[in-house]
């Protein structure tokens, strides 16, 4: 779905990032002040289909990401609590993707080379492959009080970030950081 979202020229690594926000016009934000965060971040990865226990965001992004997501939620005017506290009024879910994208290119055109006399004739068709590998943040503000008897959740908002991976680059960090503050500062309605 992303893949398409992505220009075909860029020059810039962080041309690519993506943030989605996402609301229940009819859920009323105010006065529900009250949210609990989990300590971990859960990699979607599929193994919890073949019972194996959940692999986790590492550190230090573990950290980095649910610290910058407690400081908006604060300048929003939210104050974190226990998720057994009594009185939670929302439950924020974060969850991690990965996910690797190859593009082949082919180029069938035969052409005839520049030193056909010395190494004799026509070149064949070949191909190139570039492989780009994408992060997605999730986050998930559930209703604590809404949950149906079939355990559907009530969603309330979603922050989605998408961003191409940049491990040769020393600003991934400011660019996840600038993403989940975007998240935040384009949903107003959050507001207390």
């Amino acid at each position: 779905m992303f893949s398409g979202c992505y220009p075909y020229s860029t020059a810039y690594v962080e041309e690519l990032d993506i943030v989605i926000t996402d609301y229940d016009a009819a859920y009323s934000f105010k006065g529900k002040p009250k949210y609990a965060l989990p300590d971990s971040i859960v990699k979607v990865t599929g193994n919890r289909i073949e019972g194996e226990p959940p692999v986790c965001v590492k550190e230090p992004y573990n950290s980095m990401i649910l610290n910058r997501i407690r400081s908006n939620m604060t300048s929003l005017g939210y104050e974190e609590v226990n998720a057994t506290d009594p009185d939670v009024d929302l439950l924020l879910f974060p969850a991690a993707l990965e996910t690797t994208y190859q593009q082949y290119y082919y180029d069938y055109y035969y052409y005839w080379g520049w030193y056909y006399p010395y190494y004799g004739g026509w070149y064949y068709p070949y191909a190139t492959v570039t492989t780009y590998t994408t992060g997605t943040l999730l986050m998930n503000l559930v209703a604590a009080g809404e949950i149906s008897a079939s355990g559907n959740m009530h969603i309330v908002w979603t922050g989605l970030i998408n961003g191409v991976l940049d491990y040769y680059g020393s600003d991934g960090d400011a660019r996840l950081t600038k993403a989940i503050d975007q998240s935040f500062n384009q949903s107003d309605y959050l507001h207390q």
